[in-house]
């Protein structure tokens, strides 16, 4: 009766309920009941309600950031949709936002191209990475500015001492490191030194593995820092990071250079 109750409420079209009402109902539902009492109750597979759901969803969207008009653009090309978002969402962060997460469920490379500009004015930093992720050689300037932001950004906004909110923002960008076409050993050294002025060098050797050696031994800090509590530093990251091990192997060996 429940399942009967909810279907009414999501998916009868000639019902009043407003799109915020239907769209609860239809989450509820889904998460209720399995597949085939779904499609018993609603005569629609997983597929269709989960279409459905989209829709409503960003319907819901449209409406919060006071555009409507996207819906119907919205169900006919999801592409078009897009384009008409990144055309007139100016300085609507929430506008950007949305765009955003369509572009990373619909969108192409082109309109990525298009839409990235406009998260990297507004420092939407979070919004850019799986975006930055889908796009591939060649790079223009913007792509690099964008990489750049999401690497550095944490680290230059980090106070001292540190907070384990930053921390956490520091590491993820530090686990971005592998998956980011465009390191250059400047960067690096920049994060070096900002984990330094936040009193937390072993954070700053998770990137040692990435930069060359002749510029790893340019870090005068690094030369004056206990090895021994870098190592343990280090290990206390283990869980957070998966880099600490090859990080662990740099520190090490430079801990027999100098004994050498």
């Amino acid at each position: 009766m429940g399942a009967i109750y909810l279907t009414r409420i999501a998916v009868d079209d000639e019902n009043d309920h407003n799109k915020v009402k239907k769209l609860r109902a239809l989450q509820c539902l889904m998460s209720v009941v399995n597949q085939e009492t779904a499609l018993k109750v609603t005569n629609k597979d997983h597929n269709m309600l989960w279409g459905t759901l989209l829709e409503l969803l960003y319907t819901v969207n449209f409406e919060r950031i006071d555009m409507p008009w996207i819906v119907t653009s919205f169900k006919q090309d999801k592409l078009n949709a897009i384009n008409q978002l990144i055309q007139t969402s100016g300085t609507n962060v929430e506008a950007l936002k949305i765009t955003a997460e369509l572009t990373q469920r619909f969108g192409n490379l082109k309109i990525i191209h298009e839409l990235v500009p406009h998260l990297l004015r507004f420092s939407l930093h979070d919004e850019m990475i799986p975006l930055l992720l889908k796009l591939s050689y060649p790079f223009d300037s913007i792509v690099y500015s964008a990489w750049r932001a999401v690497i550095l950004s944490p680290f230059q906004k980090a106070d001292h001492p540190i907070t384990d909110r930053q921390k956490v923002n520091c590491l993820k960008a530090i686990n971005l490191l592998p998956l980011c076409p465009i390191t250059k050993d400047d960067d690096l050294i920049e994060i070096w030194k900002n984990c330094i002025r936040c009193k937390h060098p072993a954070l700053g050797c998770l990137i040692l593995p990435y930069m060359a050696s002749e510029t790893r031994d340019k870090l005068s800090e690094l030369s004056k820092i206990d090895k021994r509590s870098l190592i343990i530093g280090l290990k206390n990251l283990h869980a957070e990071s998966y880099l600490v091990s090859s990080a662990m192997c740099v520190v090490e060996s430079l801990t027999r250079k100098v004994c050498r």
